[in-house]
């Protein structure tokens, strides 16, 4: 005997609904009584916790989903504003990176040094005609090596851009 639960195609969009209404199907079965078998009862119960499982998973990945969507949108209108000043600071001019006085009481900079998570400006330097800014060394590669090459999970990358953001506001 079998009882049928109502679902909501909305709420697994990325299955088709026959796939949907099979997994309650089978979570809302009973098992057949005139089956004696214990065997088979268990491995009924096991199957019913799979489909639950998987249930649960279903409407965990549409979520996320939802989520990567909208961070998607929230990085994307980030991207566009820091894009929007790209231009205005792709150009330094050199005659005012020298003439800059280092005072750590008026500078943010002194600030900085205390934290660990933020890799240590130490100062400007000439090379080959250019000047060039001179940062501690990152074992790891920076930020873009790390953020793409390490299996960072979706979560923790938005926290990282949002965490960027909140430092460049500062």
């Amino acid at each position: 005997m079998t009882t049928k639960a109502k679902i909501d195609p909305e709420t697994i969009p990325s299955t088709k609904p026959e796939l949907g209404e099979l997994i309650e199907e089978g979570v809302n079965s009973r098992y057949i009584e005139n089956l004696q078998d214990l065997q088979h009862q268990e491995s009924f119960v096991k199957f019913q916790a799979t489909l639950r499982k998987i249930k649960i998973f279903v409407e965990k990945v549409t979520r996320l989903r939802d989520t990567k969507t909208s961070l998607y949108q929230e990085i994307s209108h980030i991207k566009s504003k820091l894009e929007d000043t790209k231009d205005s600071i792709q150009q330094i001019n050199p005659t005012l990176l020298k003439e800059l006085s280092f005072s750590r009481r008026s500078d943010r900079r002194g600030k900085l040094d205390e934290c660990q998570n933020i890799v240590k400006f130490y100062g400007l330097s000439e090379v080959d005609g250019k000047v060039v800014m001179i940062f501690e060394w990152a074992e790891m590669g920076n930020l873009k090596e790390v953020y793409n090459q390490e299996r960072i999970i979706w979560n923790l990358k938005a926290q990282i851009v949002f965490e960027i953001c909140k430092g460049i506001m500062l």
